[in-house]
């Protein structure tokens, strides 16, 4: 890797933290873990994702999962449905509670980012855009198959429960 790659890997990383920290301040207004908020995520991109793959993806024990799903429900933001194609197969679909919450997060996070972002002069912030689309591309290349999140605004992918 040239070190302009390990500049950008590095300034990459960084900035990752700094969201990272930034989400935890704004889950923690509304009583939700980062976890927590991306398994509501998962399930509002997808429509509904199987328990068993998503404890895959995230990479955590399906107990885990149970655990931050059974908190979820409660709070009546995510429900539990069996598949229609396979009823052993529990799907997790986001509520219309839920979908707002996400949206709420969503909005006032955003909102922070672009005070952020709005010290950056529009040249760097275009080419730090070109820059993660073409990483980007490059993963989806490397990994053909694979199902990407919906990205942002995409309400015509998700499935409202009552």
């Amino acid at each position: 890797m040239s070190q302009a790659g390990r500049d950008f890997v590095a300034a990459l990383e960084g900035f990752w933290l700094q969201v990272h920290e930034e989400e935890r301040s704004f889950t923690r207004r509304w009583e939700i873990t980062p976890l927590q908020g991306l398994v509501l995520r998962m399930a509002l991109w997808s429509g509904g994702v199987s328990m068993s793959s998503l404890a895959q993806k995230l990479g955590i024990r399906p107990q885990t999962l149970t655990y931050l799903v059974d908190v979820l429900e409660r709070r009546g933001w995510i429900r539990r449905v069996r598949s229609s194609e396979d009823r052993r197969v529990i799907v997790l679909q986001a509520t219309v509670r839920g979908e707002k919450l996400s949206r709420d997060i969503r909005e006032a996070f955003s909102k922070r980012m672009e005070l952020l972002l709005s010290v950056a002069p529009e040249e760097d912030l275009r080419a730090g855009a070109r820059a993660l689309r073409t990483a980007r591309e490059a993963h989806r290349q490397a990994n053909p198959g694979r199902k990407e999140p919906a990205p942002k605004g995409h309400s015509s992918q998700i499935r409202k429960v009552r």
